[in-house]
């Protein structure tokens, strides 16, 4: 299920103490289609949605373009994204790796559905 958003992503945080306090922080504003988010630490990525689309990293303080022609999943762990990507018409989707510098094709073959954790990815063939 998609949804169209004007308030791209927010962020809830809730302090408990004698008095509950919730922050709720927006982090991108633009009406685009979101996928998934996947948090980590109080760093978020999220793409697009769209089949040739972005991913997006939000770092705690500002948000980056961290890669282009993505798919809808990804997964983020200890900074670095893994991320579907097409090579082109008809030439199927690998699995890259963002270190938080570069991206590199790590999977050399097809696969989908990226699972990063621990410095190790899992992806379905």
């Amino acid at each position: 299920m998609r949804y169209l958003v004007t308030s791209l992503l927010c962020v809830f945080t809730l302090s408990l103490t004698a008095q509950t306090i919730f922050d709720i922080n927006e982090i991108a504003s633009e009406s685009i289609e979101l996928g998934t988010p996947s948090l980590w630490d109080g760093t978020i990525a999220w793409s697009d949605n769209q089949s040739q689309g972005n991913i997006y990293f939000w770092d705690g303080t500002s948000t980056s373009i961290v890669a282009s022609n993505c798919f809808y999943e990804i997964s983020l762990n200890d900074g670095q994204i893994a991320y579907q990507r097409g090579n082109g018409p008809n030439n199927g989707v690998n699995i890259y790796l963002w270190d938080g510098i570069s991206s590199y094709d790590i999977s050399s073959e097809q696969g989908v559905s990226p699972s990063l954790y621990n410095g190790k990815i899992a992806w379905k063939r």
